[in-house]
């Protein structure tokens, strides 16, 4: 399970936003007049990379949960 998390975190298209959504947070908070503007634009923008990230991680989760506990019913073969 550690393994499915790290490796959907940890990719190019969570750091990329990620250290981008930092540096601007950095930036933005040095200038008073930019804050307000600044945290609410970070805030939004973090919440999607956080939310991807626990979308791209869950499905896996999810797919070796079902893969443990076997077909259903409805996807036995006939016969």
């Amino acid at each position: 399970m550690r393994d499915i998390v790290v490796e959907n975190v940890f990719t190019v298209f969570n750091i990329t936003p990620f250290l981008t959504l930092a540096a601007t947070l950095a930036l933005g908070l040095a200038n008073p007049a930019t804050r307000r503007i600044v945290l609410g634009d970070t805030l939004f923008a973090g919440a999607s990379v956080w939310l991807n990230s626990a979308y791209e991680t869950l499905k896996p989760l999810r797919r070796s949960a079902a893969a443990c506990r076997g077909p259903r019913e409805s996807q036995l073969p006939l016969g």
